[in-house]
């Protein structure tokens, strides 16, 4: 199977960019950009990544899993974590939205759902665990 590393490489070549074009876009360096493709542990945090998806033309699902659709969770779980921790964290602190107009909470609800599938928790809980998974990303 590909690594992610390995993936981040093919695609940028197969689109014809440079390291520095990619990093140009991302927002890091030109080395930054080289470890990513080096190194299959590295982390590439949620803005970050997200930068780099739509810098490479590809999904999340696809930079980090090598395939579209829907992520079992057992799947790849530590990366899937870390995916999650990046998500909340931008969720948080509002810079990204999903639908719902904008309203922190109501984005968390969405992204909880989404992520677990599941509404046992309170709301204010589910902002609880959000919050907590920001302070531990950081």
């Amino acid at each position: 199977m590909e690594s992610k590393n390995t993936r981040i490489l093919r695609l940028r070549k197969s689109l014809g960019l440079t390291q520095a074009d990619v990093a140009k876009l991302v927002g890091v360096s030109r080395v930054a950009i080289g470890n990513w493709e080096s190194d299959p542990d590295i982390e590439i945090g949620g803005e970050k990544l997200l930068l780099l998806c739509s810098a490479l033309k590809k999904s999340p699902q696809y930079i980090i899993f090598g395939k579209d659709g829907p992520i079992h969770i057992d799947e790849q779980s530590h990366t899937l974590k870390q995916l999650v921790n990046g998500l909340f964290d931008l969720v948080i602190s509002g810079e990204i939205t999903i639908r719902t107009g904008g309203d922190p909470e109501a984005i968390a609800n969405h992204l909880y759902r989404k992520v677990f599938g599941d509404d046992s928790l309170s709301d204010t809980s589910k902002l609880d665990m959000a919050a907590e998974k920001k302070a531990a990303y950081k």
